[in-house]
């Protein structure tokens, strides 16, 4: 039997709007809720075909624009609008459900250690999503996208603050432009909205975080919602309405399949589009549809309106469940069965808060004055808040846990021009590089040290010719610098250490959604030819080999990469110290040699051949002092971690880097000459440990 999808006269029933108006109750509006939860979760979740699913947040917008708009219309129209009315209605929705996610996932994280690294960014995280402002701290603390981010267990509310911001200005322009001009409200939300895409469309170019977190490059979605809303449109057939809304689904299904890493960096922005007309299209399609027999009433079964009515909860609950089970994992990628054990995890707490929080607080605060509202809301919120104040250090930390944890700080504090060892002669040695070069200085002061020998240290863009597919404004000046130190330091020797592979070969697949190669990747721009991928490393290092030969520098040494971890070592070691011994920790994050040569196989092929044209080069292969031979690489010595992150050395692990740097003509003392089988000051073209031919 046909039905509607706008029963006359029905309302709202009070768990999906509670605003005190008249809507009719849109059935097609929580299967399109359930449709953006769904999608925003199995992106999370990592699931195949899925790495668009982000689009989910964009539909969300939409959905709200379009609500709060008619709920003002309404209510100016019965002549009972108030702010207070409305936002006393989005605090009953919002505030209880996420007071008690925030609260207990804190409690979670601090009682097991899970952000023993960095305790402190766990409870500013937990400041800003009580107080609905996630969008303006995870803009400043990291990119969505970012390594760092999937460890936050409250990122997901970014769009919480966006929606919040957006109602704290948004009800009473929408209701002042409607009293005054009723025709008018459409058009002038338009014009907002194109302002708004404008600035999005420019800033995602110049600030791609801001474009993401920040409201005013995020506005145009909401208010592509509130345009449909004023303007009421609707096409008039039910054919013509059946395939809008189907159309609507395309254009968002067609998003998520399609969208990935090299969308990241231009999201929001045109890349937005889709998904965005996507819901506005379903919205307008759904609106007095009669549901047949066909996807619309698939669409509309009592299953999917289900998981429309949860969605709140479920999208609150879902992220810190899937981001608690990664910590406490040691493998790089959650196991597809643990995934969907944290899923159904998630779940069930989304249907615990949905029947004992979300609906039981909306309906008994409804029955509260406008002042009891605001207190109890206020209250609440203070309980959540408070845990994270009496609560300053981790709980009930081990003493191998802590050590562990240590290494999240354990890093260089050595600056770029720093002397390395004695300083009261002029530097022999440069250590020159990118912030590898910077994490292994404290090995290298240690040697200078040792052998009584100065250098310097000096980080940044540091090839010649060479730059940064996204241009850095400060490369011409360091590499004004550098021939500047080269020119008038005169040094006997050079060691240049970078993230040579990130140049060519982009991040680490276990680094999830990142830059794209064309925003990292190394362009060589001599003045006659501009290359890029391999062929710019390969230019911009011969330049630079011939650059420091021209200027009396005899040995170039050139350490080969430093092996990449599956994950942030300080952060997964703390937490699986609690299961593992070392040795299990080390087998589960370490890189195998042959992962590790196959990762910088094009690496390793571009600097043995450096090295063979150029006696002066020497390649330093740090495999045999942090790896083991058919093994996996090291990342923990004695309770320590040797990396400070999954991929740069902390202090305490580029030590085991200094009797490598022994051997190195500058540290080498003239008594050690006979030891190494050649008069010390006679190693030029001699490979101190070359790469092995693979």
């Amino acid at each position: 039997m046909a039905r509607s999808m706008r029963p006359r006269g029905g309302r709202a029933p009070a768990d999906t709007a509670d605003d005190g108006s008249a809507m009719l109750y849109r059935p097609d509006i929580d299967a399109l809720r359930a449709v953006a939860v769904l999608l925003v979760v199995l992106f999370h979740a990592h699931a195949p075909a899925c790495a668009g699913g982000f689009v989910g947040v964009d539909v969300f917008f939409v959905i709200s624009g379009y609500l709060i708009t008619g709920i003002v219309m309404s209510q100016v129209d019965e002549g009972v609008f108030s702010l207070g009315a409305f936002y006393g209605s989005r605090l009953r929705r919002i505030v209880p459900a996420l007071a008690v996610m925030v609260l207990v996932v804190f409690l979670v994280c601090h009682g097991l250690g899970l952000a023993v690294d960095d305790f402190a960014s766990l409870r500013r995280s937990t400041r800003a999503a009580l107080l609905m402002c996630s969008n303006i701290h995870f803009r400043g603390a990291t990119g969505y996208f970012d390594l760092p981010a999937h460890s936050q267990v409250f990122l997901h509310t970014w769009s919480l603050g966006v929606e919040a911001q957006f109602y704290l200005v948004y009800p009473g322009v929408a209701a002042f432009v409607y009293r005054r001009w009723p025709g008018r409200l459409s058009g002038i939300l338009g014009g907002m909205a194109a302002l708004s895409f404008v600035l999005c469309e420019v800033t995602v170019h110049d600030d791609p975080a801001a474009a993401f977190f920040l409201l005013p490059s995020r506005a145009w979605e909401l208010l592509a919602g509130g345009v449909l809303a004023a303007t009421g449109w609707s096409p008039q057939s039910q054919a013509g309405k059946r395939g809008l809304m189907l159309g609507g689904l395309v254009a968002i299904v067609a998003a998520t399949v399609t969208y990935g890493r090299v969308v990241h960096p231009t999201f929001p922005g045109f890349a937005a589009l889709p998904p965005v007309v996507g819901a506005a299209a379903w919205i307008a399609g759904g609106d007095g549809l009669v549901v047949r027999p066909g996807l619309t009433r698939v669409l509309v079964h009592p299953v999917t309106l289900f998981v429309g009515l949860v969605s709140y909860s479920l999208y609150l609950w879902h992220w810190p469940v899937l981001v608690i089970a990664r910590r406490l994992s040691v493998e790089p990628e959650l196991p597809a069965w643990a995934t969907g054990a944290a899923l159904l995890v998630g779940l069930g707490l989304a249907l615990v808060s949905w029947r004992l929080v979300e609906i039981p607080s909306r309906r008994w605060l409804a029955t509260r004055s406008s002042g009891e509202q605001a207190a109890l809301v206020a209250a609440a919120l203070v309980v959540a808040w408070l845990p994270s104040q009496c609560f300053r250090t981790p709980f009930a930390l081990t003493d191998r846990q802590a050590m562990l944890a240590a290494g999240a700080t354990d890093r260089s504090t050595l600056g770029s021009g720093a002397i390395l060892g004695p300083s009261d002669r002029p530097p022999r040695f440069l250590l020159v590089g990118d912030s590898h070069a910077e994490a292994v200085g404290p090995a290298f002061a240690r040697a200078a040290v040792v052998a009584d020998v100065p250098g310097r240290l000096f980080f940044g863009p540091t090839l010649i010719n060479a730059y940064r597919a996204r241009a850095d404004a400060r490369r011409a000046e360091h590499e004004r610098d550098l021939r500047r130190l080269v020119e008038t330091e005169r040094y006997d020797a050079v060691f240049i250490v970078r993230r040579w592979t990130l140049d060519i070969e982009g991040y680490m697949p276990t680094e999830h959604p990142t830059p794209a190669l064309d925003e990292i990747g190394i362009v060589h721009d001599d003045g006659a030819v501009r290359r890029t991928g391999p062929a710019a490393l390969e230019a911009a290092l011969e330049d630079t080999v011939a650059f420091l030969e021209r200027h009396g520098v005899r040995r170039v040494y050139v350490l080969l990469p430093i092996p990449e971890c599956r994950r942030n070592i300080p952060q997964a070691a703390s937490v699986a110290s609690l299961f593992h011994d070392e040795a299990a920790i080390d087998a589960a994050l370490g890189v195998t040699e042959t992962e590790y040569l196959t990762r910088h196989t094009t690496t390793r092929r571009i600097l043995n051949g450096i090295a063979a044209a150029h006696e002066s080069v020497t390649l330093l292969d740090p495999w045999p002092i942090l790896g083991r031979a058919g093994g996996r690489s090291r990342v923990l010595d004695r309770g320590h971690c040797l990396y400070y992150d999954d991929d740069h050395l902390s202090a305490t692990g580029s030590l085991a880097l200094v009797p490598l740097l022994l051997e190195c003509v500058p540290f080498r003392r003239p008594e050690d000459a006979s030891t190494h089988g050649h008069p010390a000051g006679d190693d030029v073209g001699r490979p101190v440990t070359r790469a092995r031919p693979r």
